[in-house]
């Protein structure tokens, strides 16, 4: 009987130490594995660089609830970009997260992102009553951090005027975007081409799900100082001037529809 009960002290001593073995074996394993190399988030100071330095920034509705986000245009080098595209959808604020490497591709770079969400089996689920939001962007290695606002129109009952989100550009379209589902104007962080002049306001950008329109438009700016002005107008070439009504810190001219509108010191 005491042969049997030492014979079983032993045993389960060995199978202890077996065990103990197994566990430590497993701890070192996983301490010598070496772990993923991450992109380190950037806190930064938000829209601290000048605007010339910024890059020209497009953001396009589709009829298929999505948008095409374009980054041409780079004044500064970087290797890549981290983007959050956040909006409101009824009650409930979304954000759609995603990177953008530069050193695939050429300018113009583009990403289409999602006003919704998709599942492992490809359903989407579309987001309702999007009305628009903040495009933060991060730039690694030029190391700069962008936040503008953007609002997103449902347009399927044609409207015949759009402003902004922080009400500072307001545009009279009539009909030219009769057949465009949705509209996004967006508070653009850079300029396109060479303007070397003092912006006042701007520039503001305005989109739709159709081929750009020609026509007349009325658009207003608010100044940041009450100086004369001048609106000018991006042709996807040049840089245009218009005469311009100033009143105080508001800024009014009739221009031919473009995509692009900014106002500069006189």
């Amino acid at each position: 009987m005491k042969k049997l009960t030492l014979l079983l002290l032993v045993g389960i001593a060995v199978l202890g130490g077996g065990v103990f073995l197994l566990m430590n074996k497993g701890k070192k394993t996983a301490s010598t594995t070496p772990s993923p190399t991450l992109k380190p988030k950037l806190s930064l100071p938000i829209n601290q660089i000048p605007a010339a330095e910024r890059p020209f920034v497009m953001l396009e509705p589709t009829p298929a609830r999505e948008v095409v986000m374009t980054i041409g245009d780079l004044q500064k080098k970087a290797e890549s970009v981290d983007y959050e595209l956040q909006y409101s959808a009824g009650d409930k604020e979304e954000a759609a997260i995603g990177s953008i490497d530069f050193g695939r591709g050429k300018s113009p770079y583009v990403k289409t992102v999602l006003l919704g969400s998709k599942s492992g089996g490809g359903k989407i689920t579309y987001h309702e009553n999007v009305t628009g939001g903040s495009l933060v962007l991060t730039f690694y290695n030029a190391n700069y951090k962008l936040s503008n606002e953007w609002s997103y129109v449902d347009n399927k009952k044609p409207q015949t005027s759009f402003a902004s989100r922080d009400g500072k550009f307001q545009i009279e379209t009539g009909k030219l975007f009769k057949g465009s589902a949705y509209v996004i104007v967006f508070n653009n962080p850079g300029l396109p081409g060479s303007l070397e002049k003092t912006v006042l306001a701007g520039p503001y950008s305005i989109a739709g799900t159709t081929s750009m329109q020609d026509g007349k438009v009325k658009v207003s700016l608010r100044l940041s100082d009450a100086k004369p002005a001048v609106i000018m107008a991006w042709t996807g070439k040049e840089w245009k001037s218009y005469p311009t009504k100033v009143d105080g810190k508001s800024a009014t001219a009739e221009v031919d529809f473009a995509k692009t509108y900014v106002a500069v010191e006189k």
